[in-house]
């Protein structure tokens, strides 16, 4: 069971960035790789923690290849697609306005 931040391997951290990509939430991720729980939560809210850095990594980049593949569908006709187009766009807009 991994407790320290000093046991922190580049195996484990692939690790973390893998299972994000396939969407698993931290405390997931902890037990399947055996960190300690309590590791993971704080070192998940230090945005400059290399765990907190691999989980998102991970995670945009499946979310990106994810929504990729949606405008390319959308761009060859699928009209469920394309509705999933417009309202991640519609969302983008307003965390646009939102965030300034």
């Amino acid at each position: 069971m991994l407790k320290s931040l000093n046991e922190m391997t580049p195996e484990i951290l692939s690790g973390v960035e893998e299972m994000a990509g396939c969407f698993f939430e931290p405390k997931k991720i902890a037990l399947a790789l055996e960190i300690d729980i309590e590791l993971m939560t704080r070192q998940m809210n230090l945005e400059d923690s290399d765990i907190y850095r691999a989980f998102h990594k991970g995670w945009l980049n499946a979310e990106f290849q994810h929504r990729k593949s949606i405008i390319s569908l959308a761009k060859s006709g699928s009209s469920p697609a394309q509705t999933m187009v417009t309202s991640m766009l519609d969302k983008a807009k307003l965390k646009l306005l939102d965030n300034g």
